[in-house]
């Protein structure tokens, strides 16, 4: 089954949770909170979409902030994201340059 994951979309997983675990936590220290939350869906835009609507309907469902669940849907959402764009560039990479 490892064998199978995409080292490349794999990489990429980790340095974008890396990144969006790093703004959240800084966004939260700072005063003017909420920027944080707007260049963390700037790095997620096709992904973003699902994550306003999910955070909306979580919100609905019960009073979370959305200082903690837009940082969470942007790890999972986003890092799905990035695994295919990780994955359709070594695919590429292999088509092209074999």
């Amino acid at each position: 089954m490892w064998k199978k994951l995409n080292k490349l979309g794999l990489l990429f997983v980790v340095i974008h949770s890396v990144i969006v675990i790093s703004i959240a936590y800084f966004d939260s220290l700072n005063f003017s909170r909420g920027f944080g939350l707007l260049v963390i869906l700037g790095l997620d835009i096709p992904a973003s979409f699902v994550i306003m609507f999910l955070s909306k309907f979580i919100d609905s469902i019960g009073q979370i902030s959305p200082f903690i669940v837009i940082p969470a849907l942007a790890v999972i959402f986003g890092g799905l994201q990035w695994y295919c764009i990780g994955w359709a560039i070594s695919k590429l990479k292999q088509r092209f340059f074999p």
